[in-house]
């Protein structure tokens, strides 16, 4: 197959999400979920690294997923403590980031697709 030259690119990805499992000490429960992203192109991914780090300390916090922010693009299979889905939205994106766990599982995921990690690259 010949390599197709594209400008955008979304691609779902399934993530896995390690989270303290509340009834076992010391232990884990994986959820996952499918995560939509838009690609980030290295440049404008090396852009965002730069503005970041020339932030002042005390204001990232506030950025500190910005990256994410623009790669993740919508959701499937994000349930709430009843089981109801979850419409993906910057506030629900938002309220997801504040647990370090899915953010993990999400950076994780998208650099196994950015760098091929999975299928052998």
């Amino acid at each position: 197959m010949n390599f197709v030259l594209v400008e955008k690119l979304v691609v779902t990805r399934t993530v896995k999400v390690l989270v303290p499992d509340h009834e076992n000490p010391d232990a884990y429960r994986e959820q996952t979920f499918k995560a939509v992203f838009n690609v980030v192109p290295a440049d404008e991914a090396r852009e965002m690294d730069k503005a970041y780090l020339a932030l002042p300390v005390e204001e990232r916090d506030a950025h500190e997923h910005d990256f994410l922010r623009r790669a993740l693009a919508g959701w499937e299979g994000v349930e709430d403590a009843s089981g109801s889905p979850v419409t993906f939205t910057p506030a629900a994106l938002d309220q997801a980031l504040k647990f370090p766990w899915f953010a993990k599982g999400v950076y994780a995921a998208y650099r196994d697709m950015a760098t091929g990690a999975r299928a052998g690259n």
